[in-house]
């Protein structure tokens, strides 16, 4: 399981470390505010035109870690993680109620 807690992910290479795991693997985020790791500064930005596509990530957007080749941009929202929690609390709330309820 990778449990992260308390940030935006919007730091590399930090932010490519939840991607790393297999899509079996539970994921879970804790932060007050989750929306802010939806998008960082390495996902693709909408085009100006009305059919709302989005330009190409820029190259810079993958890195190697452990000799695989991950991307840097929040996949939290990517259905290839078959086990996802993202929970939209205070980190120190959360981890009180996760240990009162082991």
């Amino acid at each position: 399981m990778v449990l992260v807690m308390g940030t935006s992910l919007q730091v590399a290479p930090f932010c490519a470390l939840p991607n790393l795991v297999d899509k079996n693997c539970p994921r879970i985020l804790i932060d007050k505010y989750p929306k802010y790791a939806m998008t960082n500064n390495f996902s693709p930005k909408p085009k100006t035109e009305p059919d709302g596509l989005y330009s190409e990530p820029a190259p810079s957007s993958y890195i190697k870690i452990s000799g695989r080749k991950v991307t840097l941009r929040p996949t939290w929202k990517n259905k290839k993680y078959l086990y996802q929690l993202i929970i939209e609390s205070d980190v120190d709330e959360a981890s009180k109620q996760i240990i009162q309820n082991l």
